[in-house]
């Protein structure tokens, strides 16, 4: 009777034990499409399950599958699938889940897929991939968009500067906006160009820069990414790259044309038609929206002919409020009928005055400040009708303004254009207003008359009494 007790109890320990084995070797798994186990899938990968018997009875059954986050169950936890409703799958005849399709469109993250074999919608300690920890894990592919910026460059005429040698036109600014989920190696980016110039005859390469400042301008803080010349005409310009885009940034870019030609009348522009990288993680090909974005268009326009250094004098420089100052401009080439500006502090103000160029030279006059102060005056013309005044359109003057006690007569701005009168304009507004300040102060001129007068005749005198001595 001990015998038989000792036996039944050795037996019964043995169909536990081998349950207990024949559950573990049962669990379902993760796989990819031919069925072999995977536990980490990209975000474009659809996930496959199978198992052995899982549930009883084992045949032509109905189980809930349920996908749920990565957490440690507990018995009667409800099941909450993250792709909305569990999938039910039947098993066969043997038990068994053939390789089936769970999920596509996956989201990423860590996962756990449970078995819910009396189909209750919680967990009863029933099986599971990888039980208190990660089943299987989905990385999420990194994306990118390319967007223009608000101020981006626009469509405009450019005329070479020879004075200036700058043949480095920019074309475009634009951002890479990356996702937050892993950082991109930007690997290439393609430009196909357009317009009527000849791109691969007229143009040296095209250029690619990190805006590192954000200021909308290739300077010295900016990073060079990578350079190309067109291989046709209206062809495609390829840059290789190896820069790391840093998720959930947004990175500037400015993208410049050097000219090797000036086509007068010919328009150029370009398309980014393509950027490739890879996610840094992943090493998945990453998808950047956005894409074609269009650049401004340059118009060639005439190389700027009006040349030379401003010489630019005012007269006087000293001098007291509300007075007279002539304003002079020469050393001009080729600028016949072109407008010069004075102004105060800078080319953006109110003109004080204004000339138009002559025979290299034009002249206008200006009342000088109500107020006393150091004054900067700008000759400011622009030599190649941009509409903008830059380095060699401007020159400054620094004059002086004093007050002067009593009533000055004042002048009124005055255009003058220049003249072949031999007599200086200066000369002829400086003697105007003094005389009518002197009709004006008649008793304070007269004193200074005979105080003037008195001291050549003493000065006389004793020069009339040192002869008659010598002659003694």
């Amino acid at each position: 009777m001990k015998k038989g007790a000792i036996l039944i109890v050795f037996l019964a320990s043995l169909i536990l034990a081998s349950g207990l084995v024949f559950a573990q070797s049962t669990n379902p798994w993760t796989a990819d499409i031919s069925g072999k186990e995977k536990r980490s899938f990209n975000a474009d990968e659809s996930i496959y399950l199978a198992s052995y018997t899982v549930c009883f009875p084992p045949a032509d059954n109905n189980i809930s599958v349920y996908i749920v986050p990565t957490k440690l169950l507990g018995s009667g936890d409800k099941l909450e699938d993250v792709r909305g409703n569990a999938s039910i799958i039947k098993t066969d005849k043997s038990g068994f889940i053939k390789t089936t399709k769970i999920w596509e469109n996956t989201t990423g993250g860590n996962y756990l897929v449970v078995l819910d074999c009396n189909n209750n919608g919680e967990y009863d300690n029933e099986p599971t991939n990888y039980f208190n920890e990660t089943g299987f894990s989905i990385l999420e592919i990194g994306g990118a968009e390319v967007l223009a910026v608000e101020d981006d460059i626009k469509d405009e005429i450019f005329s070479y500067d020879s004075e200036l040698g700058i043949k480095e036109v920019l074309m475009m600014k634009a951002a890479i906006k990356v996702a937050n989920k892993e950082d991109i190696i930007l690997n290439n980016i393609k430009l196909t160009a357009s317009g009527s110039g000849e791109d691969f005859a007229d143009v040296e390469k095209a250029m690619i820069y990190i805006d590192e400042n954000s200021d909308g301008i290739n300077n010295a803080g900016d990073l060079k990414l990578g350079e190309a010349g067109f291989d046709k005409d209206n062809g495609v310009a390829s840059m290789s790259l190896n820069y790391t885009l840093v998720k959930g940034e947004t990175k500037n870019i400015i993208i410049t044309y050097v000219f090797k030609n000036f086509a007068k009348d010919k328009t150029y522009g370009f398309n980014i038609s393509s950027m490739t990288g890879k996610g840094k993680d992943s090493a998945n090909l990453i998808d950047f929206s956005g894409l074609p974005l269009a650049s401004a268009v340059k118009t060639i326009g005439q190389e700027k002919l009006c040349k030379g250094d401003i010489k630019f004098s005012l007269t006087p420089i000293s001098t007291f409020t509300n007075m007279p100052i002539v304003a002079s401009v020469l050393g001009l080439q080729n600028c016949s009928g072109k407008k010069v500006d004075i102004k105060l502090n800078n080319c953006d103000e109110k003109e004080s005055c204004s000339c138009t160029i002559q025979d290299s030279l034009c002249l206008c006059n200006f009342a000088s400040p109500s107020t006393e102060g150091k004054y900067s005056v700008f000759a400011c013309i622009d030599k190649n009708d941009d509409g903008k005044y830059t380095s060699g359109e401007m020159k400054s003057v620094e004059i002086e303004v004093k007050k002067l006690e009593g009533t000055i007569p004042t002048v009124n701005n005055a255009n003058t254009t220049n003249t072949t009168n031999t007599q200086p304009v200066a000369s002829k507004i400086t003697r105007q207003a003094i005389l009518k300040w002197a009709r004006a102060h008649v008793i304070t001129v007269m004193a200074i008359a005979m105080g003037i007068m008195f001291i050549i005749l003493i000065i006389i005198l004793i020069i009339l009494i040192k002869l008659m001595m010598g002659k003694k």
